[in-house]
C-alpha cells in the first residue's frame, strides 16, 4: 500500500484466507486478500479444494493535473469446490452456489477424509472469510 498498490492478491497457502483493507495514516488504501486458496486441483486435504474468485469494481478518476487515482468499489468473494471423482478423476470447479450436499457425498475425496460434505465446505468458508465479503449462495429449499 505504501508502494501505491490499490489491491493486493495472495494466493500461496493452498486454503482460503481473509480479506481486509489496509488503511494508512496519509489516507491511502488498498483492499488485501490473503489468500483465494487453489484452483482446479487433486490434493486430498479438504480445505485444500475449496476456493474463491474476486470481484470488485475499480473507479478510475482522471485529474486536469495529469494524475489519477483508483478506487476499489463492492469487493466480494465467490466460492468454488474442486471436484473430482474416485482415483481422481474428471478434476474440475463447480461454483459453490450450483453444488449440491448430495455431490459433496459423492466427492473422491470422500474415500480418504469422509468428514467432507457441503456443510464442512460452509464452516470453512465462513470461519476463514469475512461475511462483509463472501457470497455465501441461497439456502435451497427442499423439493
Amino acid at each position: 500500500t505504501n508502494w501505491g498498490a490499490n489491491l493486493i492478491i495472495g494466493t500461496h497457502p493452498h486454503v482460503v484466507q481473509n480479506s481486509q483493507w489496509i488503511k494508512l495514516k496519509n489516507g491511502k488504501k488498498a483492499f488485501c486478500i490473503y489468500s483465494l486458496g487453489n484452483f482446479a486441483n487433486g490434493q486430498v486435504k479438504p480445505d485444500n479444494l475449496i476456493g474463491a474468485v474476486y470481484r470488485c469494481h475499480f473507479k478510475v478518476r482522471f485529474y486536469p493535473n495529469g494524475k489519477k487515482s483508483v478506487s476499489i468499489l463492492e469487493p466480494k468473494l465467490h466460492p468454488y469446490v474442486t471436484v473430482y471423482g474416485s482415483g481422481h478423476s474428471d478434476i474440475h470447479v463447480e461454483w459453490l452456489k450450483d453444488y449440491t450436499p448430495k455431490e459433496a457425498l459423492s466427492h473422491g475425496v470422500r474415500s480418504s477424509n469422509s468428514s467432507f460434505n457441503y456443510n464442512f465446505i460452509c464452516d470453512v468458508l465462513k470461519k476463514n472469510i469475512s461475511s462483509r465479503y463472501l457470497v455465501m449462495p441461497k439456502r435451497r429449499r427442499k423439493k
